[in-house]
């Protein structure tokens, strides 16, 4: 009777475990299709991403696409909202140099 206790026990605990599992965020399809982030800056500061803490990921939607943009800090994203375009521009230039 024992016996059975622990087996039941150790059931239970390696179900927990595995429901406790995570797995790592998928990027969104327009990155796995071009491939990884193209800059190791902030696209406004030019600063190294994660030089400030973890860096501020933004989702920016213009119509019906969304594009990942990556900045050192939460307060760049007010100078890329001022002028996307132009931010937009210096991540498909260093998207094209990869």
């Amino acid at each position: 009777m024992k016996t059975l206790w622990q087996v039941l026990v150790v059931v239970l605990v390696l179900s927990i475990l595995s429901a406790c599992e995570t797995k790592a965020p998928e990027p969104p399809k327009d990155q796995k299709a071009a491939g990884e982030y193209p800059l190791k800056t902030c696209v406004v500061s030019g600063k190294e991403l994660g030089a400030m803490g973890e860096p501020y990921i933004h989702k920016y939607k213009d119509k019906d696409q969304e594009r990942e943009v990556r900045f050192c800090c939460k307060d760049c994203l007010k100078d890329f909202e001022a002028d996307p375009a132009k931010f937009l521009a210096k991540l498909d230039e260093a998207a094209k140099k990869k």
